[in-house]
Formats: structure tokens, sequence, C-alpha cells
């Protein structure tokens, strides 16, 4: 075998590396806009939704603080007895009333009553 013959076989065997190399490279490119596209699908969807998020974030993390929330607004039946009340009673009289109209472990004292109210009055509530 002559080094033309030899020549022409690797020259041969290089462009059948060539043409594969050409064809994994446009079955990638395909794989990898198949992919593309179909991560864009569902968030192209879900930013097209109406959404229901707070309209104001400081609402929404003044609403999720850390720690244990109050005992007040742990007791929806509590809470609404106190705001019925805290207009025109003392602090100290309204612990008397809770301790007359709720359990032992559902009473809070005075103190507890006035820290509450000071963080959550209202903005029109004169100070």
């Amino acid at each position: 075998m002559s080094q033309i013959d030899e020549i022409e076989r690797a020259q041969s065997k290089i462009r059948a590396t060539i043409a594969l190399i050409n064809e994994i490279e446009r079955a990638a490119n395909e794989a990898l806009t198949a992919i593309e596209s179909a991560l864009q699908g569902p968030f192209n969807d879900l930013a097209n939704l109406p959404s229901d998020l707070p309209s104001q974030p400081c609402d929404h993390r003044r609403n999720h603080r850390p720690g244990r929330p109050s005992r007040i607004d742990s007791n929806p039946d509590l809470r609404d007895f106190i705001l019925a009340r805290i207009d025109r009673m003392t602090s100290t009289a309204l612990a008397k009333d809770i301790a007359y109209h709720f359990p032992p472990e559902q009473r809070v004292g005075k103190s507890v009553l006035h820290e509450w109210f000071h963080k959550n009055r209202p903005k029109s509530h004169p100070r």
C-alpha cells in the first residue's frame, strides 16, 4: 500500500469523524432547544396568571414574624372579647373581666393587654 492510499484513507476517516461530530453537535443543539422551550413554558404560563399575593410586602412580613404568636392573637374569642371592651375599660379592669369570663389557661394579665394593644392599635387611635 502506498503512502497516497494511506493518506486518502486517513482523510476519509477524518471526513467521517467530522461528519459524525457535526451530527452530534446538531443533535445536541436540538436537545438544548427542546429543553429551553420546555423550561420556558411553565414559567410563562405562571407569569400570566393573576396573583393573589399581598399588595404590600411590608404587611406580609409583619404578619410572618419569627417566634410564637401572642396568646391574644392565637385565640379569636379572647381577641374579639378584648377588642369589644378595650376602648371602654382600663387594662386592670379588662384583665379582671377576662378572668371572670375565661378559663385560667386563656387568661391574660394587664401587662400583656397593654403591650398587645400598643402593638396592634389602629393608626387613628389617639395615644
